[in-house]
């Protein structure tokens, strides 16, 4: 698998491994030089690496990890199911900035459903000073054969022959969802959820089989603790 020679550094040593219920999704959790990753298979087949770090703090040191597996449902009040499964292992990494001396500065949650991966991270700054994320290290790294269905505007026309994502316009925004399909035949969307009191994000193309998202609009500011959006 080619990752992005800027995710190299993120390689996966020893560190947290975790499965969905049924055991088709496989992640395996790492930190290296104090930045993190999660590394994707589903099915038996990789699927691509996953990063996401709040733009707050170069360096971050774990604290404690812990797991558990939930299998549930939960009732729409609307649609085409009357009960949808909730199916996932979650692994939650306490984290603190060298800085705080110990002090649970970000903490990260990774969950494997039986349908995907999803990981959101919830931030504790200095809780009496007005704090600021201009950027986020958000991004997905894929097999550089992978192709996708793109759009570059809300009304746009998906094509209807995939394009390789190594070859994307670096120049444009594309947005999510974004469907692709990686050479193993794997299918899946990029998307982001729960986006709320949070900069809606656009997903940039890096020209070697990757993305790494951008805010918009404007950036997120304000005291206390902050819960960002699921990124899946």
């Amino acid at each position: 698998m080619a990752f992005p020679a800027a995710l190299m550094a993120l390689s996966v040593g020893a560190g947290e491994k975790f499965a969905s219920p049924d055991g088709r999704v496989r992640c395996a959790f790492a930190m290296t030089d104090g930045h993190s990753s999660v590394d994707v298979a589903y099915g038996g087949k990789d699927f691509g690496r996953m990063t996401f770090e709040p733009g707050m703090a170069d360096r971050y040191e774990i604290i404690a990890t812990t797991t558990r597996t939930v299998r549930s449902s939960w009732k729409p009040v609307w649609g085409t199911r009357a009960e949808c499964p909730e199916n996932y292992t979650e692994l939650t990494v306490r984290l603190t900035n060298p800085n705080e001396k110990g002090r649970e500065t970000l903490r990260l949650v990774l969950r494997a459903y039986d349908e995907g991966v999803a990981l959101r991270y919830v931030l504790t700054p200095n809780a009496y000073a007005e704090n600021e994320i201009v950027r986020e290290r958000f991004a997905v790294s894929l097999p550089t054969d992978s192709v996708a269905w793109p759009i570059d505007a809300t009304e746009a026309t998906y094509p209807e022959e995939p394009l390789k994502i190594a070859a994307l316009d670096r120049g444009k925004s594309w947005r999510m969802p974004l469907t692709l399909r990686t050479p193993g035949g794997v299918y899946a969307s990029i998307v982001e959820a729960n986006t709320v009191d949070w900069p809606r994000s656009y997903l940039l193309a890096d020209g070697r089989g990757g993305f790494t998202s951008r805010f918009v609009h404007g950036t997120k500011c304000g005291r206390g603790e902050w819960t960002s959006p699921w990124r899946a």
